[in-house]
């Protein structure tokens, strides 16, 4: 896919959808891979999303892509809100304005507020497919929010419910550590153990307070279960 986004570009330089979706699919493939964010990736991603926006300025989706780069790759928590906030004027029913503003929570440490969203998300059924993304966004703010045996419930049905992911196991294994849970912590081990270390789909990075960089720290692809 980024293959294509590319040559679209060098066919079109200033198509702002083929911009905006290349500057999301970066950032969310840099998450996925608990990648560094280098000052060239930064000025990459901000490039294209300036072109996008200015080529593009009623696309709900593009000022999604706004806030997440100003968040993200800024750490400008106003500017994203904002960024937010015109996308929900333009379509108050895109799934990732309520992503947007589950991570700019999560980001300020307001964890009540960023299970508030996930709790919504559920009550509106934001698109299905997305479930197991869900329950580990809640996961790991249930851990920064000291609701260990929580985040130790939704870790261990969302590793049940893809067995075969890696960094579930991860996150499985570190939320079991915070909850006391000894028996979770050995199986997401074992489990682990015998699978390949790789990226997940349903895993990524997320913004959390800085306090909580142990959280994403224990579940990079390449690291060892706690």
């Amino acid at each position: 896919g980024l293959a294509l986004l590319d040559r679209a570009l060098e066919l079109s330089p200033q198509d702002g959808m083929s911009r905006g979706m290349r500057a999301q699919s970066r950032i969310a493939e840099a998450d996925q891979d608990f990648a560094p964010l280098t000052p060239e990736f930064i000025a990459a991603r901000i490039e294209d999303v300036e072109i996008a926006v200015e080529t593009l300025p009623k696309s709900d989706y593009v000022y999604w892509v706004l806030g997440q780069v100003r968040l993200q790759l800024q750490d400008d928590v106003e500017g994203a809100r904002s960024a937010m906030q015109q996308s929900w004027k333009m379509n108050p029913n895109f799934v990732g304005t309520h992503d947007l503003k589950f991570q700019i929570a999560l980001r300020m440490g307001q964890f009540d507020e960023a299970m508030a969203v996930i709790d919504q998300m559920k009550v509106d059924g934001v698109i299905e497919q997305f479930r197991l993304n869900r329950m580990c966004q809640e996961a790991m703010t249930r851990l920064a929010m000291g609701d260990t045996k929580g985040g130790a419930r939704v870790a261990t049905e969302a590793a049940s419910l893809k067995a075969s992911d890696r960094s579930l196991h991860l996150l499985k294994a570190l939320a079991c550590r915070e909850a006391d849970d000894q028996a979770g912590l050995e199986s997401a081990r074992a489990a682990c153990a015998r699978l390949e270390k790789q990226s997940s789909i349903v895993l990524s990075r997320q913004p959390l307070p800085d306090a909580f960089a142990w959280i994403n720290d224990a579940l990079h692809p390449e690291a060892e279960p706690v």
